[in-house]
């Protein structure tokens, strides 16, 4: 690309610096983002905030370091010839740093043996990007072992709070309600940081495209937009809700499973939504058995999907998945003659049942979850349970074990 214009967009982008009106996010990560030789990826849905994390390492780092956000149209020419071109007129206008800030790198082909390049010469560099997948191919390929990869999700609860500048502490009644009602703002709005300033729904709408267009059906080279758009409508209308390859093939007049499974594959690697598989000691089991589906969102799934109700509980445990998401969990649902929402895995051992529902106060949902818990805590030998609610603490003893009532907003925090 011109090198006039490569350089205009240098520094215009070298101005761009961490200031205290973002939320910080850095605590999240433990140091991993500072410390260390290698290579550090972040990769997340688009909008989540990868940038401005990007900024805010930049801001605790002593001395220069070189930055670069490929999302800028100016940089739509730029090849992998183009790297050296830039790295010497980083060189030229700021000294000779070892520290550097790629955003959206996965845009240009070719961009993993270049940081290989810089990585084999002891730089320490920053990635973010917004496919999963892409990502971790192309790195694993050059990078084996040189690298970690982190994810970032729109903003959690106790970002939310943080966002508004509230308390975080739940202690006395004043607090309390303020932190009831903050929660009920963030079931409806949702982590992404811009939507939250703005309250415009074009904006969730605009993202939306981005992704599908950008993202899944561009980067793809695949031209059906009506059948990913289906897909797409399908899971944010059916959030936690099972369903199979097949009849979600039917419904959407797509004959082959397999192409099911390549664009539920696709979405995936956006980060727009999840597929949570049924938990079996078999493999096989696994693989056949239906599927449940969550977005990364609420304020998307209600963008996005058709309901004819709040469906307050489908969006709490989406919430609850994110949220075991970000803890790294590993996370399943279990199906036996009665059900359990998520299960969560280490290693080889399922360690976590958890249950999620608005109220215990009726007795048949109380019944109803109690039993799916007790059922998967037999079954993966567990002594404690988990039944999250929108707003109510107890705790029931069943024999030797427990079950755990919990507030959604207490977990969260």
């Amino acid at each position: 690309m011109n090198k006039d214009l490569l350089t205009d967009v240098v520094v215009e982008q070298h101005r761009v610096a961490w200031t205290d009106e973002y939320t910080p996010r850095l605590e999240n990560f433990a140091g991993e983002l500072i410390t260390g030789e290698y290579a550090v990826v972040v990769s997340g849905i688009r909008r989540c905030g990868k940038s401005i994390l990007l900024q805010e390492v930049r801001s605790k780092i002593v001395g220069e370091s070189f930055y670069l956000n490929f999302e800028d149209d100016r940089l739509v020419q730029f090849e992998l010839s183009d790297f050296q071109v830039l790295l010497e007129i980083w060189i030229g206008l700021y000294g000779d740093s070892k520290i550097v800030f790629f955003d959206e790198i996965q845009n240009v082909h070719g961009w993993e043996r270049f940081v290989r390049r810089l990585v084999d010469q002891k730089y320490k560099i920053y990635i973010t990007g917004s496919n999963a997948n892409l990502l971790s191919r192309d790195l694993g390929t050059h990078l084996t072992g040189r690298y970690i990869q982190l994810e970032l999700f729109p903003l959690s609860f106790k970002e939310f709070l943080s966002f508004h500048h509230s308390t975080q502490d739940y202690h006395g009644t004043n607090n309390r309600v303020r932190i009831k009602k903050a929660f009920q703002e963030y079931m409806q709005q949702g982590g992404f940081p811009q939507y939250l300033k703005s309250q415009n729904n074009d904006y969730l709408t605009a993202l939306y495209e981005s992704i599908l267009y950008r993202d899944i059906l561009a980067r793809n080279r695949l031209f059906n937009d009506k059948q990913i758009k289906d897909m797409l409508y399908y899971i944010a209308s059916n959030i936690g809700k099972e369903f199979s390859f097949s009849a979600l093939g039917r419904l959407i007049g797509i004959k082959h499973t397999e192409t099911i499974k390549d664009y539920l594959h696709l979405i995936q690697n956006t980060y727009l939504a999840f597929v949570v598989p049924q938990y079996h000691d078999s493999l096989r089991k696994q693989l056949f058995s239906p599927k449940k589906i969550y977005l990364i969102d609420t304020a998307l799934a209600r963008s996005l999907g058709f309901r004819i109700s709040e469906d307050l509980g489908r969006m709490l445990e989406n919430i609850v998945f994110i949220e075991l998401l970000r803890r790294k969990c590993e996370v399943y649902y279990h199906k036996g003659k009665r059900e359990c929402d998520f299960v969560t895995r280490e290693g080889v051992h399922v360690c976590q049942a958890i249950q999620v529902t608005l109220s215990l106060r009726n007795t048949e949902t109380k019944r109803r979850e109690v039993e799916g818990m007790q059922e998967a805590m037999d079954h993966y030998d567990l002594d404690v349970g988990l039944i999250i609610t929108e707003d109510e603490d107890d705790k029931i003893q069943i024999g030797n074990k427990t079950i755990n009532v919990v507030s959604i907003w207490k977990w969260l925090l």
